[in-house]
């Protein structure tokens, strides 16, 4: 039911001196975006439909997100609901699903307390 990666959100308190880090050592190729005040790199690619599809890398300052945690692992998902239903029969507790402009969004926390987000393109619900 996970169909791709959506992408990797890292929290910093030092975000501009880390996405220049990623910049220099890893050639990562990051723009900064003043209306999200965030450094990211988008790589696209198209789905097993042959849909424009994308994977995102960002760095953000601290403040930004609205969780503890550091890094928040987005897992691109088909059928959120019935994949939901799918975790809650391990007895993993998720959060409510939540509908925004970009998707269905619903987020759990792995065994080590890592965030991970769900997210189900509204794109591609509209399309099927």
């Amino acid at each position: 039911m996970i169909v791709q990666l959506g992408g990797i959100f890292i929290k910093s308190n030092q975000s501009k001196a880390l996405a220049e880090w990623y910049k220099t050592v890893m050639k990562m190729p990051l723009i900064y975006t003043v209306e999200f005040n965030c450094w990211y790199a988008t790589w696209g690619h198209t789905d097993e439909n042959h849909e424009k599809s994308y994977t995102n890398f960002s760095i953000m300052h601290s403040d930004k997100l609205f969780t503890e945690h550091k890094i928040t692992i987005n897992l691109r998902v088909k059928n959120i609901h019935e994949f939901i239903s799918h975790i809650q029969t391990y007895q993993v507790e998720v959060k409510e699903a939540q509908i925004y402009e970009e998707g269905i969004f619903a987020w759990l926390n792995d065994l080590d307390g890592n965030k991970i987000e769900l997210w189900e393109d509204i794109n591609a619900i509209k399309q099927n």
